[in-house]
């Protein structure tokens, strides 16, 4: 998820390089959505190499607001209109 990539890049000295695949999509995504700062390949390029310049302040404001992991263990993401959180169903 590009979330967990953010929570890896906020400890992580920066300006830091990053080769693969996934991580360089998962980067579009954060970049997209105005958390870090990145120069990251053009599709097709033969470049397959990114670079996190910065975590940007909507960035540290995204990870500031994320619910940790263990306590969302069991319940689904989407709320109820009341607040509420359903129980994620496993089966």
């Amino acid at each position: 998820m590009p979330m967990e990539l953010l929570r890896e890049l906020a400890s992580t000295p920066l300006p830091c390089t990053l080769g693969d695949e996934r991580d360089i999509d998962r980067l579009r995504v954060l970049r997209a959505a105005g958390y870090i700062a990145a120069m990251l390949p053009v599709p097709g390029s033969p470049s397959r190499l990114g670079r996190v310049l910065a975590i940007t302040s909507e960035g540290r404001e995204a990870l500031s607001r994320e619910v940790p992991d263990s306590a969302a263990v069991g319940f689904s993401q989407e709320a109820d209109g009341l607040n509420e959180r359903e129980p994620a169903q496993t089966t």
